[in-house]
């Protein structure tokens, strides 16, 4: 069978996109550390540098993907200034990456997966202008994913002959998720709040997660981070 390491390769992706983001919200605050963040931030490029020898990817590498994407969500639930927190989502992220990682002899660095970084100015000064993507319209698509892909594994679950409505959490969080998710999707049309490209990037893995639940307590803990995710997005009940 051919290799496939394509997941991994865009949760790689996705972790530089969400940490850069943080990283910048911590830099923006003048009560960092500066040199405390950088060095986490330098902890988090040599670990992602090292999937960049091609021979990580001459084999289909073993990995959980809804580990990583948990580990991801934490590192976005960190608010600047605390370092301490960062520090610790963080190295959660890198200690998996690092177990994940198969183990080859040290060579020169090749592209075996993309590096999340800006486009030099002059790429971006000779590129014509692009319109800029309506977030709002990227994160109400990306709700309707999840409410599709919870759906499904509804339909799944009962075709194992389990009953997801006689399973009490999974219960408290359906209750809990659709007034939150019409609150927040009605914000978005409303552009009362606005969606960045990280929630775009947490709605497609809250998807993927939820899509990849094979028994309920994986389902029970991914649905429980996305129903966190909306309820800090969504407006307060008038």
């Amino acid at each position: 069978m051919p290799i496939d390491n394509s997941r991994l390769k865009v949760l790689l992706f996705d972790i530089q996109v969400l940490a850069k983001a943080k990283f910048a919200e911590f830099a923006a605050n003048p009560r960092t550390d500066r040199g405390g963040l950088k060095f986490i931030e330098s902890k988090l490029d040599e670990c992602i540098a090292d999937f960049q020898q091609a021979a990580v990817w001459t084999q289909d590498v073993s990995y959980d993907p809804n580990a990583i994407f948990s580990r991801l969500v934490a590192i976005s639930a960190v608010s600047s200034p605390d370092l301490d927190a960062l520090k610790t989502a963080v190295k959660g992220m890198t200690d998996l990456l690092d177990e994940t990682r198969p183990k080859v002899a040290p060579a020169i660095q090749t592209r075996g997966v993309g590096r999340a970084r800006s486009a030099p100015a002059a790429d971006a000064a000779a590129a014509p202008a692009a319109t800029a993507p309506d977030r709002n319209q990227e994160a109400l698509e990306g709700l309707q994913e999840t409410r599709r892909k919870l759906n499904g594994r509804i339909r799944f679950f009962m075709g194992k002959r389990i009953d997801l409505a006689s399973d009490e959490k999974f219960k408290k969080l359906r209750a809990q998720h659709k007034p939150l998710d019409d609150r927040y999707a009605q914000a978005l049309r409303d552009k009362t709040v606005k969606a960045k490209e990280t929630d775009i990037v947490l709605l497609k893995g809250f998807a993927n997660a939820i899509n990849a639940a094979e028994e309920v307590k994986a389902l029970n803990q991914s649905y429980s981070e996305l129903v966190t995710f909306i309820k800090e997005r969504a407006p307060a009940q008038a």
